[in-house]
């Protein structure tokens, strides 16, 4: 923070005050970045709010640096599981069993943009371990652009909907792989069987029952509440919270137990009836704060060294996502064109997720500082560029109010 610059001042703010100053910083500086780059360059409001958080986060002029951005992580945390839980409402599971050429599309999809970078990274001649993990990341695409540019731009359609869900498919097989990929290491470094093999099982499993108990939970105390729409948003807002820190607490991947919370409430036994626009008041707040930090977490440090590596990466990755969905496009029943534009559209990589994996993979001393600079340089390119690829692409799909 700034206010060394006040030297004549003996005042020294509290925690709590910087706190509510940064989260101050984020609202303002968000909105009115936004704002005048939509109006300006015509950009889409997720690249202004980004672009303003690298302005004033610790790459710019660091109104924002690291400490307050650590004061922060809670509400980023929270406004990640808002959209982990709207994604996870977005899918429809009878939907998907019927269409199951497009659950085997996210799979193979998946699989094969983690073979290309896995065998790619070993070339270069990376570890087998944290080259996995890296490219697992890759196969990430990030839930938050994907909901809110969908929103924003009102697109509807079937690349539209096709996206949402393979979105939540690479998440949910991200995740999992990732937990596994914890598991290889643990063997690697020679940890007992019990936490090699118990660990990832039990941060899994556990995730998916603390999301159903939070549906069962959600399902009973509905029915009493005041048909308010601003009273189910805070108890939503409560819930996701309360299994945010759950998770945190229990040691599981509250990632997965939001999706789930998501997928039960729309589609199992804890069916809610829910609509979006219940929750729709918390989402711009929240956005904005999420996208503020992402833009402020990207750093340029590594970019003249490791922009090739990063570069290389982004292409192999969006590469195989596009020739797999185009090949697979007619099964999808979808043309070609419409297939390729599916595959561009999975172009925005997960920033806060990649982020919050690659401080999980910190833990271990073996994970090289080539490929956390490597992904933090990729991060800079596609947390950059993915709303405007993603956004060309709904328009080149046909699938945007007035073709924008």
């Amino acid at each position: 923070m700034p206010f060394d610059l006040l030297p004549v001042l003996s005042w020294r703010p509290s925690p709590a005050e910087v706190g509510v100053f940064g989260v101050g910083i984020l609202l303002a500086a968000g909105v009115l970045g936004a704002a005048l780059s939509h109006r300006l360059l015509h950009l889409p409001l997720l690249t202004g709010y980004m672009l303003t958080g690298l302005l004033v986060g610790p790459a710019g002029i660091n109104l924002l640096d690291f400490g307050a951005l650590a004061d922060l992580r809670f509400v980023v945390d929270i406004a990640l599981g808002l959209i982990l839980f709207e994604l996870g409402r977005r899918i429809d599971l009878a939907w998907l069993l019927r269409e199951r050429w497009l659950l085997a599309t996210g799979v193979l999809t998946g699989g094969a943009v983690f073979a290309a970078l896995f065998c790619g990274l070993r070339y270069l001649g990376f570890d087998g371990p944290p080259a996995a993990m890296v490219a697992v990341l890759g196969m990430t695409t990030s839930p938050a652009i994907a909901l809110m540019l969908v929103r924003e731009l009102r697109a509807e359609g079937q690349v539209t909907e096709r996206m949402l869900h393979l979105t939540a498919i690479g998440n949910a097989l991200a995740i999992v792989l990732f937990t596994i990929g914890t598991s290889w290491w643990h063997l690697e470094n020679q940890a007992d069987w019990a936490q090699w093999l118990l660990s990832p099982l039990y941060r899994l499993f556990g995730a998916v029952l603390l999301g159903w108990a939070g549906a069962h939970v959600m399902a009973a105390v509905l029915p009493y509440l005041p048909d308010r729409r601003g009273l189910l948003a805070a108890f939503v807002l409560a819930v996701v919270a309360l299994l945010v820190a759950l998770g945190s607490m229990l040691g599981v991947s509250s990632l997965i137990a939001l999706l789930f919370l998501g997928v039960a409430t729309q589609s199992g036994r804890a069916r809610l009836p829910l609509a979006e626009a219940d929750i729709h008041p918390l989402d711009t707040l929240l956005c904005v704060m999420l996208f503020v930090y992402a833009g402020a977490q990207l750093t340029l440090y590594y970019l003249s060294e490791y922009w090739w590596l990063a570069l290389a990466f982004v292409a192999l990755r969006s590469l195989v996502a596009v020739t797999l969905t185009t090949a697979l496009a007619r099964f999808n029943g979808i043309s070609w064109r419409k297939g390729a534009c599916l595959g561009l559209s999975l172009f925005p990589l997960s920033g806060v997720v990649t982020i919050v994996l690659l401080s999980a993979a910190g833990d271990y001393p073996n994970f090289g500082p080539q490929l956390s600079a490597m992904m933090v340089s990729a991060l800079v390119f596609v947390e950059l560029l993915g709303p405007l690829v993603m956004r060309r692409a709904l328009v080149l799909s046909d699938e945007l109010p007035g073709g924008r």
